[in-house]
């Protein structure tokens, strides 16, 4: 493709659909997360795995809300994906603060 022919979108575009792509990784990480508590909970799987599950559920969220946000908003790089995993960082870091009281 030439430069002439891509289409630049707009700022607000682009921001509602980081959002919506954001929002839709938080929702498979939290789906993800209660499958494996569930797992955790009703089968003899030591609670040791609690941490991991945490992390691989964040990792799968992050990774397909940027692959979505490199496929639909034609943003390609790294960048896309460094925002999208310190937005999820920062928000399940706050999430946590205030489920806990440390806040």
């Amino acid at each position: 493709m030439r430069k002439s022919e891509i289409k630049e979108r707009p700022v607000l575009s682009v921001m509602l659909l980081y959002l919506i792509l954001l929002l839709i990784g938080l929702f498979i990480s939290f789906a993800l997360i209660l499958i494996f508590s569930a797992l955790i909970t009703y089968t003899r799987i030591p609670e040791s795995f609690t941490l991991p599950a945490s992390i691989i559920a964040t990792a799968i969220g992050v990774f397909i809300a940027s692959a979505l946000m490199c496929k639909k908003g034609n943003i390609k790089g790294i960048y896309s994906a460094a925002i999208m995993g310190i937005s999820f960082l920062l928000i399940k870091m706050f999430a946590y603060r205030l489920a806990f009281g440390n806040f």
